[in-house]
């Protein structure tokens, strides 16, 4: 009976053995085929790459996958610790319906378009050439002259200003514009928007809601203005003045300092520099007197193509 048992505990054993033996060389004819199938997976990546004309590494497929080329002739061992010699450059996530930036409000300082500390370096630099008796250097347009390579550029930025002003008159007349009455916000479309974002006053009687109006050419493009002058270096314009000078859009008037000459807004054109001592104008080439615009019928209606106020809209 114990030799029975004896050949049957043998038999086990060699079994077992033979199992494990099987299992091994199981596992080893499925590590062959992987290695084998990702190498040739990759080298239909690199073929692919060269008839794209791409420039794609395996090394750069083998991180993404999460792998390392261990052999020299491509066989990969898996591993999905990525590389600690190499930065992991992390994609930056692109923001979607981003909100505008607010409008200020009046009673709030806006920002200096020049920092104010380059401002401050350049005015200690002026003071100490004023104390040296140095004058200001100053190059065109900033001394009075024009920039003869400006010219061209204005006159198409005045007549791209026409064109703007005349498609958005044509577009206002097929699409509607409403704006609100007693807040800045404005509404493109044939029936203003119910949503209850009104600041302005009487807003928590009307629980919020816009007080919607017939918007005009106006209310899509804010006006700027700006005083027109005949010398910017000449005499400044006082409280008590003000009302005598023409006030047109500023980028009209920045056309014409550039060297745009409309007969109805003149300008001087100097031959000769205006110098500085510091901030004082030591030579500006003697004040003169301001020619009388020459206005006539035709004047207004070429006028009214540089307004926004002159255009009609139907």
């Amino acid at each position: 009976m114990k030799d029975v048992q004896k050949l049957l505990s043998v038999k086990t054993l060699l079994s077992a053995k033979g199992e494990l033996i099987m299992f091994e060389k199981l596992s080893l004819s499925l590590s062959l085929s992987l290695s084998l199938f990702v190498e040739a997976s990759m080298a239909t990546i690199s073929a692919t790459s060269i008839v794209l004309g791409s420039s794609i590494k395996r090394t750069d497929w083998v991180n993404k996958l999460g792998h390392r080329l261990n052999h020299p002739n491509g066989v990969m061992a898996s591993s999905r610790e990525p590389d600690q010699g190499l930065p992991v450059k992390k994609q930056e996530a692109v923001p979607q319906n981003v909100n505008l930036p607010h409008r200020l409000p009046k009673n709030k300082k806006k920002p200096y378009p020049i920092p104010l500390k380059k401002i401050q370096r350049a005015a200690r630099a002026d003071k100490k050439l004023a104390e040296k008796g140095i004058e200001k250097p100053l190059g065109p347009p900033k001394n009075g002259l024009l920039v003869h390579d400006l010219i061209p550029v204005a006159y198409e930025v005045l007549e791209a200003w026409k064109v703007l002003i005349k498609g958005l008159a044509q577009l206002l007349s097929v699409i509607p514009v409403y704006g609100c009455s007693e807040c800045p916000e404005i509404h493109v479309g044939q029936v203003g928007h119910q949503i209850q974002d009104c600041r302005g006053p009487g807003s928590e009687k009307r629980r919020s809601f816009h007080k919607w109006v017939k918007g005009s050419i106006n209310d899509v493009l804010i006006p700027i203005e700006s005083y027109h002058l005949y010398d910017p270096f000449g005499r400044r314009i006082k409280h008590d003045t003000r009302f005598n000078y023409d006030r047109i859009p500023a980028i009209v008037e920045l056309c014409i300092q550039a060297g745009v000459d409309i007969p109805e807004y003149p300008s001087r054109r100097r031959t000769t520099p205006v110098r500085m001592l510091g901030k004082k104008v030591i030579y500006r080439g003697g004040y003169v007197e301001e020619p009388k615009p020459h206005r006539t019928e035709d004047s207004f209606s070429s006028l009214a193509e540089l307004d926004t106020y002159g255009i009609r809209t139907s």
